[in-house]
C-alpha cells in the first residue's frame, strides 16, 4: 500500500486501523510540505492485533514528531509483488436506482453530487435582485430606476414616486 495523506489525519482510530491491517510500515514526510502530507508504505497482512509501536508512531505525527523526508533515492529494497497461482476472481456489484439513491442519501452531506449542476455549469442562474429593505426602498425613487407603484418586501406597504 502507498498512502499519501495529511499527517494531521492520524488520530488514534486511523493509526490503529493502519497498524492492525499492514506490516513493515514505513513513513516519510512528502518533499513538498505545502499540504502537510506524509507518504506511508505498508504490506497487507492477515492479523487482528494492533502493533502498538506503529500506532504510537503514527499518532505522534499529528502532535509534531515527524519522520524523515522521502529521499529521491529510496533507501530500502523495493517490494516485489508475488505471482498469483490462482485464477483471477472478479466481483461486480450492481445497484438498482433505489439502492443507489439510498447510498447517495447517506453520504449527501459529504459529497458534491447534489450540487453537481452548480459546479458543472449545466444550469444558468439568473441574477437575483437585492431585497428592498427600508433604506434601499427610500433610495429607489431618488435613483430614477423605478417608476409606478411597488410594495415593500418587509412591511408590504405600497409606495409610489411623487
Amino acid at each position: 500500500m502507498v498512502l499519501i495523506v495529511p499527517y494531521t489525519a492520524f488520530d488514534a482510530e486511523f493509526a490503529q486501523m493502519i497498524s492492525r491491517q499492514y506490516r513493515d510500515i514505513r513513513v516519510f514526510m512528502a518533499p513538498e510540505q505545502q499540504f502537510k502530507q506524509c507518504v506511508l508504505f505498508g504490506i497487507k497482512r492477515k492479523s487482528d492485533r494492533i502493533d502498538l509501536a506503529t500506532a504510537k508512531m503514527l499518532t505522534d505525527m499529528s502532535t509534531g514528531t515527524f519522520p524523515p523526508v522521502l529521499d529521491e533515492n529510496f533507501p530500502h529494497t523495493p517490494y516485489s509483488v508475488p505471482k498469483t497461482v490462482d485464477k483471477p476472481h472478479f466481483v461486480a456489484t450492481r445497484l438498482t436506482v433505489e439502492e443507489a439513491q439510498f447510498e447517495l442519501d447517506k453520504v449527501q452531506h459529504a459529497c458534491l453530487w447534489p450540487t453537481w449542476q452548480t459546479f458543472s455549469g449545466s444550469t444558468v442562474l439568473q441574477p437575483r435582485r437585492p431585497t428592498t429593505g427600508s433604506q434601499r426602498l427610500a433610495f429607489i425613487p431618488c435613483s430614477g430606476r423605478r417608476s409606478g407603484q411597488w410594495a415593500s418586501a418587509i412591511s408590504g406597504r405600497a409606495c409610489s414616486p411623487r
